[in-house]
């Protein structure tokens, strides 16, 4: 009988640690990595507690590490990087850390406030379809901590008239864009998961309005479509509090069917002819 009661208590004092444990880990999520250093194309950064699992956003493909750095092998142009560290239970996950960038100092520059740009021949922007002997810049990316960013109408007295996919993309910092009217095309997933993002002014010069441009942008709850834009597409997605404010009356043939889905099965608040 006492040999039963023991093994009855030892039974019952590992349920109770088990418990006790899995409460515990369940509760705890996973610091961010930090001190990430990029050095010599290497990526390095501390180890994080209770976990040797990782995951590296290399220009928006995730990549799973069971170690601390990442060869990021030869970059041309622009290379985008985040890193999170991963636990058994995805709810435990660390957030993503902030994006760092790595590139070829021989084709991107970086201006004093913060903007990564790439001046290139108009006949070599495939973004644009204007064709003719002039320069023009390309942004690519954005290093600060700034609330409100205005990007600049000419960058060494050369007109920027393109933002590159992803060039926002997951900047948490962003609250405020304007957009200066010679810019011509914005990327796709430019201001992807910019949740704290609540307004952006996008000029008369756009032309389109491509997929996840806004995705899961989160706190945008309103936005001005100007008369010229052609062609939009799925681009507002995750942005469930939004309404949309189209200078044209009705929806030109060219915009997608649900240029304006928000939600499964759910599409903004849209007003068309809007004169304010």
């Amino acid at each position: 009988m006492k040999k039963i009661m023991i093994i009855l208590l030892t039974i019952l004092l590992l349920s109770l640690t088990g418990c006790s444990f899995f409460t515990i880990n369940k509760a705890h999520k996973l610091d961010i990595p930090n001190n990430i250093i990029i050095n010599d194309r290497i990526i390095k950064w501390d180890e994080v507690k209770h976990t040797n699992s990782y995951r590296i956003l290399i220009n928006n493909e995730e990549i799973r590490l069971n170690k601390t750095q990442y060869n990021l092998g030869i970059p041309f142009g622009i290379v985008r990087i985040q890193i999170r560290a991963v636990s058994l239970s995805s709810k435990n996950n660390s957030d993503w850390s902030e994006v760092y960038y790595y590139y070829d100092s021989d084709i991107i520059k970086l201006t004093a406030d913060g903007f990564l740009y790439e001046i290139v021949d108009v006949n070599d922007n495939y973004y644009t379809k204007y064709k003719n002997d002039f320069k023009e810049v390309i942004i690519h990316g954005y290093i600060s901590d700034n609330n409100v960013v205005s990007i600049p109408d000419y960058i060494e007295g050369i007109i920027v008239t393109t933002i590159a996919p992803f060039a926002f993309i997951r900047n948490k910092y962003l609250e405020e864009v304007i957009i200066p009217n010679k810019v011509e095309y914005i990327g796709k997933n430019v201001f992807e998961k910019c949740e704290n993002l609540t307004n952006i002014i996008l000029p008369n010069s756009l032309e389109n309005i491509l997929y996840d441009t806004f995705r899961y942008c989160t706190s945008l709850e309103s936005i001005i479509i100007p008369l010229n834009i052609k062609i939009v597409e799925t681009a507002f997605y995750g942005c469930e509090n939004l309404t949309i404010y189209c200078r044209v009356k009705q929806k030109p043939e060219q915009w997608s069917i649900t240029w304006n889905l928000i939600a499964l099965n759910k599409f903004a608040n849209t007003i068309w002819g809007h004169e304010g």
